[in-house]
């Protein structure tokens, strides 16, 4: 459990809910799929959902939003899910998801024994999942029950799912790792302190980097430095030991060497331009 959120107690609370959804006991087709629960849901607000991380069998939940804004809050992280995004928690975290006002509806799945890193993405297929699984809710009623086309949308609203979660770029966790540096700019990340704070592994962090930025985190962090370095000789009169102290380096020597190298042009050069 998350030193920061400390939950002791898994609690749900809303003023009203209606929900379509299917269980292994509608279509054991399911199961084959790696799905134990699925449907739309619409909830009245204000809403809270309190879950412990560890005090649930291993799952992941997806949450498909269809309207209202959640604040989804895991371990140290605190996201927005709006409509149109697909939050994705895992329950060996703590999760807290709060919605003020208005409405809250979405798709929602349920993978058992499986582990995703949690967070918010853009959601892609929204409208292929919500199709099948109104086709499955007709299959469940259906006095003409086809014993072939459960598995069929099954095995459909399955692929549309790995799909989604196959997109390693996630933008809204490099967004974290981006805002972690630049709020302790002095610090020497490296790759394995930027990932622990991140909860991923150092290779985690490296492929998605390079996957999305195209350079590994080193250069990231780096990178972010010498912007802070170069906003402060455009923008300042601090001298270059104070500006090199300000992005963690020991001295002005080894700052310029860095800066030179880094950019292609001395500090002073800089700032005289």
């Amino acid at each position: 459990m998350s030193e920061k959120m400390e939950i002791i107690s898994n609690s749900t609370k809303f003023s009203y809910c209606k929900i379509e959804g299917m269980s292994l006991l509608d279509f054991p087709e399911l199961a084959d799929c790696g799905i134990s629960a699925c449907g739309e849901a619409e909830q009245g607000t204000p809403y809270q959902m309190l879950r412990a991380g560890g005090s649930e069998k291993q799952h992941t939940t997806l949450w498909f939003m269809l309207e209202g804004t959640m604040t989804f809050m895991t371990g140290k992280w605190t996201f927005e899910a709006p409509p149109g995004s697909l939050m994705i928690q895992d329950s060996a975290m703590d999760r807290n998801c709060v919605m003020e006002s208005g409405v809250f509806r979405h798709v929602f799945l349920t993978l058992p024994g499986v582990s995703h890193t949690p967070g918010v993405i853009p959601a892609q297929y929204t409208g292929e999942i919500r199709a099948l699984l109104k086709m499955l809710r007709r299959e469940r009623f259906s006095q003409n029950r086809d014993t072939h086309r459960p598995q069929l949308l099954a095995e459909l609203l399955n692929g549309y799912v790995r799909q989604e979660l196959s997109r390693e770029e996630n933008p809204f966790l490099l967004d974290n790792a981006v805002k972690l540096i630049e709020s302790d700019i002095r610090r020497p990340w490296t790759t394995s302190t930027l990932a622990e704070k991140l909860k991923l592994s150092p290779s985690g962090l490296y492929l998605k980097c390079m996957k999305h930025f195209g350079f590994p985190p080193k250069t990231l962090v780096a990178k972010l430095k010498f912007q802070r370095a170069q906003s402060l000789l455009f923008h300042t009169n601090m001298k270059l030991n104070e500006i090199a102290r300000e992005i963690g380096y020991g001295n002005a020597y080894a700052f310029s060497k860095a800066f030179r190298k880094q950019t292609g042009m001395p500090p002073g050069a800089v700032r005289k331009k």
